[in-house]
């Protein structure tokens, strides 16, 4: 199975999200936020990130530019979930890089079949 990493500030979503991908038989990293995964992508690789876009500190928005300027890392899609629908409109297009959007509140079932086609997707670029 796939080793992804989770970033939200928001500890009972994330936790929600970590048990669920592990009971698929995911291995799961979690970030507070986006500083908290720049460093943890210092030592591991995942292959997909759920990322919250609005967080204190260092947003979605400025973790994945930062995820753009570095060559290791840039390849890894990203899945963006956000309660902003007019945030998420403003992100498609801007980035380069595979993302899909999933907004709050959102089923575990819908979760897992976005981050089962991102892996999928990924598998075969």
């Amino acid at each position: 199975m796939a080793h992804i990493l989770i970033v939200d500030d928001d500890s009972d979503i994330k936790e929600l999200m970590e048990f669920f991908l592990q009971k698929k038989g995911h291995e799961v990293t979690t970030a507070c936020d986006g500083n908290n995964a720049l460093e943890i992508l210092e030592t591991i690789k995942p292959d997909l990130i759920v990322m919250d876009m609005l967080m204190p500190g260092m947003d979605g928005i400025r973790t994945i530019e930062e995820l753009n300027k570095n060559q290791a890392i840039r390849d890894i899609p990203v899945i963006m979930v956000s309660g902003a629908r007019d945030e998420m409109d403003l992100m498609k297009g801007l980035l380069e890089r595979p993302i899909k959007y999933i907004e709050k509140p959102f089923s575990h079932d819908k979760l897992l079949t976005i981050i089962e086609q991102m892996l999928n997707e990924n598998e075969g670029a």
